[in-house]
């Protein structure tokens, strides 16, 4: 299989082009830079996260995808540049109001001076992270105001559950739009550092438990928009 480090999608070995964003692929289009260890031989780099796999986890997990992506994206840039950085208090850092800005501002600011350094195009904005981000939080914040009022015997309303779901699906959607397009920049970039020898990412229990969390937290979305006696339970 051939690999598109624009768009980061699997394609023929005997394509030239990728079906998807159109641009060339083949030996002709592969950097030439292979990292290798000490004894010569080329490292493959278990570090790419496919598209596919980030738009699955992000509905999956109901948007808590973004924390492990932060963690497992930060453990990366360590392992790869032998920096010292703490995975697990960066991707913490978003439960903190303001300070979380910052740590996300210092992620994508990161990993663009990288591809900078490494004489690469890249399309990652800092800043238009931190406002995605501000902006997933702030809806968040609305949809647990609405949710407030629910419990004690009181129930909730069917439309401020729909109002709720609706907030919700745009913000998870705003993060998914985020992590996409950042990702595609940093496959771009652990391509070029090991000429095609690059591993997707391993599945990690952080992974896991956030995908149970999703389901979970999706199933009690769906008995609410559906069930009358549930919503006033």
């Amino acid at each position: 299989m051939a690999f598109c480090f624009q768009c980061g999608i699997d394609a023929p070995s005997d394509a030239k082009f990728c079906v998807n964003c159109g641009i060339a692929l083949g030996r002709d289009a592969r950097p030439e830079h292979v990292q290798r260890d000490p004894l010569g031989r080329p490292l493959a780099l278990p570090y790419r996260i496919s598209p596919q796999r980030v738009l699955f986890m992000m509905v999956l997990s109901y948007g808590f995808y973004f924390i492990y992506w932060l963690y497992v994206t930060w453990k990366q840039y360590r392992d790869h540049t032998r920096a010292n950085a703490f995975p697990v208090w960066h991707a913490l850092t978003l439960f903190v109001p303001i300070y979380g800005l910052f740590r996300v501002h210092a992620h994508i600011r990161t990993f663009k001076d990288l591809m900078m350094d490494a004489g690469l195009a890249t399309t990652l904005g800092a800043g238009i992270a931190v406002v995605l981000v501000l902006a997933s939080g702030v809806l968040d914040a609305i949809s647990a105001n609405l949710a407030g009022g629910f419990g004690g015997g009181s129930g909730i309303g069917i439309g401020t559950v729909v109002a709720i779901t609706i907030l919700n699906i745009i913000s998870i959607s705003m993060l998914a739009g985020l992590l996409l397009h950042v990702q595609g920049n940093l496959n771009y970039y652990w391509y070029t550092r090991d000429n095609a020898l690059l591993e997707d990412a391993r599945i990690g229990a952080g992974e896991v438990v956030f995908g149970i969390v999703g389901t979970l937290i999706w199933a009690d979305t769906v008995a609410l928009l559906i069930s009358p006696s549930y919503r006033t339970s």
